[in-house]
């Protein structure tokens, strides 16, 4: 959140509602995960070198994904920060950073027709999750959305001179934060 308090105070709240939520894993956006962490890991970079940051998350829809109580589950969700990096001349820059969150082992293991919620009426867990950094080409692949200008500024995807490999041949598993690359390799 930044820009002056009515602004910022206007976007965190347009985050919260209905429209702008898909049926998640029990815990992946609450936990201090890999997933969870991933936004609060770019966030205090941005502030430890004075940037300003925006993070646009959504699912991956699939016609494949699995139904649980009469709604599909995304398998996939996907995260991009985006932000300007400033340059010894005194420009800026577009940088930005892809990642995927792939449940679909998980759910692949769970029958979620037959899931029922506990005699306190907490859902059954979905299972853990593997989080991805990836290029944002494979986001824009995945989603069908036009991310042509943050794909040029990819942090990650410039080491992908080639698309020989299929998408998720690239994908580099985070297994701590100390994986994310948020600067180009000099």
């Amino acid at each position: 959140m930044w820009g002056d308090l009515a602004t910022a105070t206007a976007a965190n709240q347009a985050t919260f509602v209905y429209t702008n939520c898909a049926p998640q894993a029990g815990e992946f956006n609450q936990s201090a995960e890999l997933w969870g962490g991933l936004e609060n890991h770019v966030l205090d970079y941005a502030q430890v070198y004075k940037q300003k940051i925006s993070v646009f998350t959504g699912p991956v829809l699939a016609d494949d994904d699995p139904p649980y109580r009469g709604i599909q589950i995304p398998r996939l969700f996907w995260k991009i920060a985006a932000w300007a990096e400033e340059h010894e001349d005194g420009s800026f820059h577009l940088a930005a950073a892809g990642f995927v969150l792939d449940q679909t082992p998980e759910l692949d293991d769970i029958d979620l027709r037959k899931a029922q919620a506990d005699l306190a009426g907490n859902s059954p867990p979905l299972g853990p999750f593997k989080t991805y950094q990836v290029s944002i080409r494979d986001i824009e692949a995945l989603t069908n959305l036009g991310l042509a200008d943050l794909m040029v500024a990819d942090q990650f995807g410039f080491v992908l001179s080639t698309r020989d490999a299929a998408p998720r041949d690239t994908w580099q598993e985070l297994r701590s934060l100390d994986d994310i690359r948020l600067n180009k390799p000099a």
